[in-house]
């Protein structure tokens, strides 16, 4: 379990796996050139994604 734990994190990006606190590696990305909508559109998928691997682990481990 504290693999799947681990990966989940890596997928979505979160702490601690997310981008070092450097300035290059912050402004580079595929989203420093999406603006207003398509940009909320971007994080609206992340947010997507995070919510299906949540109700994954849950459905796996929680008989849910």
């Amino acid at each position: 379990m504290p693999i799947i734990i681990i990966t989940f994190l890596i997928e979505t990006g979160r702490i601690p796996f997310d981008l070092g606190e450097s300035e290059s590696e912050l402004i580079a990305g595929h989203t420093t050139e999406l603006g207003g909508f398509f940009f909320a559109l971007f994080y609206l998928g992340e947010y997507f994604h995070l919510y299906c691997f949540s109700v994954t682990y849950v459905l796996l481990f929680f008989n849910g």
